[in-house]
């Protein structure tokens, strides 16, 4: 299993390290860590399924979710009004982390598994 464990690992970290650079890696080796994870999805430990949701939380930092509020107006159609949603984005939107620091937020989460399992 640790063998297993060690190859989703490594298809996220080249993931992560190609962001930006080259998309059909980041599709291929993504697709593969899911694909190996839902494949042996009752074998992974508690721990692991963890730290696999916390490197894909990593992945998904890449597109930070836009900052905003909705408008609300409503129009009149008879004698009904109906309220009209429309987002607005702010002027000032969170900073896209780059992929290396996205690499080493992902090498610092691996090492602290690590050493929680070597605890263990």
């Amino acid at each position: 299993m640790l063998d297993l464990e060690q190859r989703v690992i490594a298809s996220w970290r080249k993931a992560i390290e190609h962001l930006g650079i080259d998309d059909s890696v980041v599709r291929e080796e993504r697709n593969d860590a899911h694909h190996l994870f839902a494949r042996h999805l009752m074998e992974w430990s508690e721990d692991f399924a963890t730290l696999y949701r916390q490197m894909y939380e990593i992945y998904c930092a890449h597109t930070p979710k836009e900052k905003g509020h909705y408008h609300v107006s409503h129009v009149g159609i008879g004698y009904s009004s109906f309220p009209i949603h429309k987002w607005v984005a702010d002027k000032e939107q969170p900073p896209r982390p780059t992929a290396r620091e996205l690499v080493t937020r992902f090498d610092r989460l691996i090492a602290e598994y690590m050493e929680r399992r070597k605890a263990a």
